[in-house]
């Protein structure tokens, strides 16, 4: 498969490998909590559009739209906040204090010092450790999405349902 693709001419970064629904073991991602889903693009020109992922089946499973910081979490005190990277009002994130808490740690490759490696020498069971101690301190119910993010995730909802309506309508020869 690999090979296919990328001698159509792309690049792997296009092709997501996915576990399914059904393995033997009945492991998936609902068991196991998690998923990956796309939720910005740029086209070649330039042209970047958010989208976001909106199940009528399950609204548990909706996704954010765009590329986001987080802010506040690890040793600043306040609970963590995920806000939209492009906001038009960069203060609301700017005022939550600390620094970005999300960094790329592989893109086409490990991102970092040679030596030290993408997670700068931190260990899984130190990020367990570390994990663990934070998890704690916030509400099980704690809602980490900022609210000009939340607006933001309606407007791009609405959108893609009128993109939707407008290809589903049949066009105007063919009701004639």
């Amino acid at each position: 498969m690999v090979h296919a693709v990328t001698g159509a001419g792309y690049s792997l970064q296009n092709v997501a490998f996915g576990m399914g629904g059904g393995l033997l073991q009945k492991v998936n991602r609902d068991t196991m909590s998690f998923a990956t889903k796309i939720s910005s693009i740029v086209y070649r020109d330039g042209t970047v559009r958010d989208m976001m992922k909106f199940p009528k089946s399950n609204k548990e499973k909706t996704s954010l739209p765009g590329e986001f910081v987080v802010r506040g979490g690890g040793d600043s005190g306040m609970p963590p906040i995920v806000y939209h990277a492009r906001a038009t009002d960069p203060e609301s994130w700017k005022a939550a204090g600390s620094a970005n808490q999300l960094r790329v740690v592989y893109d086409n490759g490990p991102v970092g010092d040679s030596e030290k490696g993408p997670w700068e020498g931190e260990t899984f069971d130190r990020l367990r450790e570390r994990v663990r101690s934070q998890w704690d301190a916030y509400p099980p119910l704690y809602n980490a999405v900022s609210t000009p993010l939340g607006q933001y995730q309606r407007q791009v909802h609405e959108a893609q349902l009128e993109r939707l309506y407008a290809q589903s309508e049949p066009s105007s020869k063919m009701r004639d």
